[in-house]
């Protein structure tokens, strides 16, 4: 609601004061793979959904200590733990209905967008692991490629997750929603299983009864607990108001498949704002053993297989000589999106940093951030053997939920295929890395803005993707 100037001052020194309150799950505090864990946020309350901050102990079990036959694994940050993360709104599900790929979305989002001092200022978030093949879970014993220590059979960590993807991310970026006029907020976290760790071992120790679990699961938020007077005037003269009280927020739509050269992902939503792609390899989806030229497991591992994975330098460098061998658009409707296609693969991290910075001289990314023979560097063929991510904007206004205004493709309520065109990725063979099919699969996710609207003569919610 839009204040006259002359009110603008009295209201910008209006008392309004916060307080952190903490929620337990719907159940048990404890999950393991594959489980879910339910929490209710505070009712009939000013809730600051961007303060959101999950906390948990994380547990790694059935490390294998031996001089020369052990199995080691590192403790994964702590976004990897969710396959989905769905916000309910008055029993309606708001975001992350369509995304069962959380941890992948956000990791790629993450590499797009982050840098190593962004990575070492969230220790407690476990995002040491991205960083090379060591946590801090056992102090003085660090390595992934080593045995995990005399007596070592698990190691565990206390961790946060913050920064939470769809609905908290709403409304320009404030965050706050009202519980007594949109209903009831839950939050649903679903687990992944074990093909999220690092795992690494030696001689005949085994990777296969390696495993986690989480522990005193609970969640933090910031509510109001002194409201204005002036607010609940002004709400009072809004809710006279006929016109429907709008809240945008952010919202996803994700598949994983095979490469067919034309993956598509159906949309259906009022601003598709951007469109996610990111080649996986075939095995993304399996606990496999990594090498010291691997910096993370398959599953967090955007290969265009264009080159050699033997390991070696010049198996590394032959990315780059056959960055020219591939093909890649989207298609929406009688559009392409770029209008040529793309052909060459090293020209994917310009497009992905205007897309996300828009030649702002602050861009940063993980893109060229790899190992090789245990030591971690940096080099352009790690965009195309490790971090080969495209994000494609559609808007101007990039995301409709940090603008207020949904400038997006809108598909008309109607269901829309975007088409990723590509040839050439998963042309070369993954060899000694795990796996020696050619082929790829498609992580394909539209970022879109949704909007929750109230309308004051039936006071009814409802939800607009």
């Amino acid at each position: 609601m839009e204040l006259p100037d002359a009110l603008k001052y009295s209201a910008s020194h209006s008392t309004i004061r916060t307080n952190r309150f903490r929620l337990v799950p719907q159940g048990s505090d404890a999950v393991n793979p594959n489980g879910t864990v339910r929490i209710r946020l505070p009712e009939k309350s000013l809730v600051r959904l961007s303060s959101l901050s999950a906390y948990f102990k994380a547990t790694v079990n059935g490390l294998t200590h031996d001089a020369t036959n052990w199995a080691n694994a590192q403790i994964p940050a702590s976004y990897k733990f969710f396959r989905s993360v769905r916000f309910y709104v008055g029993g309606q599900i708001a975001s992350g209905g369509l995304c069962n790929h959380y941890d992948q979305v956000y990791d790629a989002l993450l590499k797009a967008s982050a840098d190593e001092a962004f990575l070492q200022s969230r220790f407690n978030e476990g995002y040491r692991e991205l960083l090379g093949a060591s946590d801090d879970a056992v102090i003085g014993q660090p390595s992934l490629y080593a045995t995990p220590g005399a007596g070592v059979t698990e190691k565990s960590q206390y961790l946060t997750c913050a920064d939470f993807l769809g609905l908290p991310r709403c409304n320009g970026g404030g965050g706050v929603i009202d519980t007594s006029l949109f209903n009831s907020v839950e939050i649903e976290f679903s687990m992944n299983d074990d093909s999220i760790l690092n795992v690494a071992k030696n001689g005949t120790g085994s990777i296969t009864g390696i495993s986690w679990k989480l522990e005193d699961f609970r969640v933090d938020v910031d509510c109001v607990v002194s409201v204005s007077p002036l607010y609940v005037e002004m709400m009072a003269l809004r809710l006279a108001e006929s016109a429907p009280i709008k809240f945008p927020y952010q919202n996803m739509v994700s598949v994983i498949a095979t490469n067919t050269g034309s993956n598509r992902v159906q949309v259906n939503s009022q601003s598709v704002d951007m469109m996610l792609c990111a080649p996986l390899r075939n095995a993304y989806n399996t606990k496999k053993e990594i090498t010291n030229n691997q910096l993370c497991c398959n599953h967090y591992k955007y290969d265009t297989k264009i080159g050699d994975a033997g390991g070696s330098a010049s198996n590394q460098q032959s990315y780059i000589t056959n960055e020219a061998s591939i093909s890649l658009s989207l298609t929406v409707g009688s559009d392409q999106y770029p209008k040529l296609p793309i052909r060459h693969a090293l020209e994917v991290p310009d497009l992905t940093i205007n897309t996300l910075y828009h030649g702002s001289l602050q861009s940063k990314n993980l893109f060229s951030h790899g190992i090789l023979g245990g030591t971690v560097g940096k080099s352009r063929t790690y965009g195309l053997s490790d971090n080969f991510i495209w994000i494609q904007n559609f808007s101007l206004e990039s995301e409709g939920w940090a603008s207020r205004r949904l400038t997006g493709i809108d598909t008309s309520a109607q269901n829309v295929d975007f088409i990723l065109n590509s040839s050439g990725f998963g042309a070369v063979s993954e060899g000694t890395a795990g796996n020696s099919a050619t082929g790829c699969v498609w992580l394909m996710c539209a970022l879109l803005t949704s909007v929750l609207q109230y309308d004051p003569t039936t006071a009814s919610v409802s939800i607009i993707q």
